[in-house]
């Protein structure tokens, strides 16, 4: 239980902080359609929480299906590592930067790398906690074998 409540607040973490109205130290209000007030701060918000699922489920994804295959949890969260740092770069830099068909910015780069860090701790506790689980059950078997012998 103790293992959820931490994950939980590791994925909610950086959401604490993204609503926030800049010096004000409040929450900002809910998006307003006004002309003096564009909804460009909302859009920005929703865009940094965007990049930020993406580096967390690609790296998620990445680590599980390595560690499917190869059964070694530090490789499969270096593999997500990689994955999540591969297509943020190669979407900042060569989808934005090069190609122009988006906007280049090093906040999208931030985000998407963090949630690619996040999402490699949380496939390690993730991992630990299967295998600590899978140990507990191996052991149980093991004594209640050894009972009945």
């Amino acid at each position: 239980m103790k293992t959820i409540k931490l994950l939980s607040l590791i994925i909610l973490f950086p959401f604490f902080f993204m609503g926030q109205a800049p010096g004000s130290g409040q929450i900002a209000p809910a998006p307003q359609a006004t002309k003096k007030q564009p909804m460009r701060d909302w859009l920005k918000l929703h865009d940094d929480v965007t990049h930020f699922y993406a580096g967390f489920f690609i790296c998620m994804t990445a680590s599980e299906i390595t560690y499917y295959y190869t059964d070694q949890p530090g490789l499969s969260c270096l593999v997500g590592i990689g994955a999540g740092f591969t297509a943020d770069v190669c979407k900042e830099f060569i989808h934005d930067k090069m190609l122009k068909k988006g906007v280049f910015s090093y906040d999208d780069l931030f985000m998407t790398a963090w949630g690619t860090v996040i999402g490699a701790m949380v496939e390690r506790c993730w991992i630990d906690w299967r295998e600590r689980k899978r140990n507990v059950e191996k052991f149980t078997q093991d004594y209640k074998k050894h009972l009945l012998d």
